[in-house]
């Protein structure tokens, strides 16, 4: 895993690292298609944006901290890899995975201590709670639309899972009802 100076000079150079390799777009025979962008490149434009500011509000408000500034943006690609999870997901946004996962240095997401991983989710999550806090500075304006709060949600939701769960889908869909709460609805 990179040190903190490493990632943050990968981070403000990914919008060109993943143009290096565009996705691969599907047209399914429509003649608008071309015309329009897909899902694909609106979803890694998001991603890239998150990147983007939160790096230029680690880099003007946190100056002393580096080991938390690491955690955070550790945090952030942790979560956009964790969306990117599935199988299918991971071959249509190949290119952003890609790009995330030589930032960090690892082979895939699973490689991840659980420690490291949680450590990083929570840093996150207490960031995004600081930025809303603090909404008000003209320079938050930017970062509180693209982490809003409803990414805490996200975060618990991927690190509240039940360890011991054998990873069948009884189990991470009892694990995400349990996260959510709709199991205390019945």
């Amino acid at each position: 895993m990179p040190n903190f100076r490493q990632l943050i000079e990968k981070a403000s150079g990914i919008a060109k690292d993943v143009l290096k390799n565009p996705p691969v777009t599907y047209y399914f025979s429509s003649f608008f298609c071309p015309c329009l962008p897909s899902l694909t490149d609106i979803d890694i434009t998001r991603d890239i944006e998150k990147i983007e500011e939160t790096v230029k509000v680690l880099k003007q408000f946190y100056q002393e901290y580096e080991e938390i500034k690491l955690e955070v943006l550790q945090g952030l690609y942790f979560l956009i890899l964790s969306n990117y999870e599935t199988t299918l997901k991971q071959l249509v946004y190949r290119p952003m995975v890609t790009v995330l996962l030589s930032h960090l240095e690892l082979d895939c997401l699973q490689s991840i201590r659980l420690e490291v991983y949680r450590k990083s989710m929570d840093s996150l999550e207490e960031f995004i709670k600081q930025v809303h806090r603090n909404n008000r500075l003209i320079e938050m304006a930017k970062i509180v639309e693209v982490l809003p709060l409803q990414l805490i949600i996200e975060i618990r939701s991927y690190t509240n899972l039940d360890e011991t769960n054998d990873g069948s889908w009884s189990a991470s869909l009892s694990d995400f009802l349990k996260v959510t709460g709709i199991n205390r609805l019945f």
